[in-house]
């Protein structure tokens, strides 16, 4: 897909605002539009004013119907009287994630098997709270970058590069190599996360891998990493939705 459909004033304001996107076409209603355009600044609104085109709420979702159902999206109300086309973003190679861990430590995160749309926006958001540097995706069975996935990104696809890979345990072998302290979060784990963290360097380029919410990390996976740590709960339950796990499991490793 060449084009990117982005809902949620959030996401859409942060696209508009990312030089490295193009906008193609934004659809609004006249309400819709309206609280887009006040919060942008002359030159963004200069930049996107010939893109727009604005419909009666009907027929607005009416097209955005269309449009969901061409692109084989799953349709549902478009919130706010606004969908953004614009161009996708470049996705960032392997080899330039090993070449930037020479120049310095860098944080990461792997997600292993996370299929979820919105566990996955979530923990891109997450991510982008915490300063990650790069989120890493399987190529086979990611989540499609959907406008649902934007919406619930809520602007952190503009600021955190991801990568697609077909291997994520030769991915995570090749970092250790280079010197990242990977961990991977398990319930399964005899430490914790923070009993881990005592071995790493405070210069250490830091990697988090999460598995998914069902199975958690792959066969595969697990057997790559040289490290993998729990949370410790606290009271009688004793797991967390993927989303809140990598939260949590954030603040512990890069917090």
């Amino acid at each position: 897909m060449d084009s990117n459909h982005i809902v949620g004033a959030h996401s859409i304001l942060e696209a508009i605002a990312n030089p490295s996107r193009s906008v193609q076409k934004i659809l609004a209603t006249s309400k819709g539009w309206e609280e887009i355009r006040k919060k942008l600044n002359r030159n963004q609104f200069l930049s996107v004013k010939d893109k727009i085109e604005t419909l009666s709420p009907h027929v607005f979702q009416e097209k955005c119907k269309e449009i969901y159902k061409d692109h084989d999206f799953n349709y549902s109300r478009v919130p706010g009287g606004v969908l953004l086309i614009c161009s996708t973003l470049p996705l960032i190679s392997a080899q330039e994630i090993y070449q930037s861990l020479d120049s310095g430590s860098k944080k990461i995160v792997v997600l292993d098997q996370v299929t979820d749309i919105q566990n996955a926006a979530a923990i891109l958001r997450t991510a982008s709270f915490y300063g990650v540097d790069v989120l890493v995706l399987p190529l086979k069975g990611s989540p499609r970058f959907n406008p649902s996935f934007f919406r619930i990104a809520s602007g952190a696809t503009e600021h955190i590069p991801l990568h697609l890979s077909s291997n994520i345990s030769k991915f995570i072998k090749k970092l250790q190599e280079r010197g990242a302290f990977c961990i991977g979060l398990s319930e399964h784990a005899k430490v914790t996360l923070e009993e881990n963290l005592k071995e790493a360097n405070e210069d250490q380029s830091l990697c988090l891998v999460l598995g998914s919410e069902d199975a958690g990390l792959s066969h595969a996976v697990d057997f790559s990493l040289e490290r993998k740590g729990r949370l410790e709960t606290k009271g009688k339950m004793q797991s967390l939705n993927v989303s809140v796990a990598a939260a949590v499991s954030m603040e512990k490793v890069f917090g």
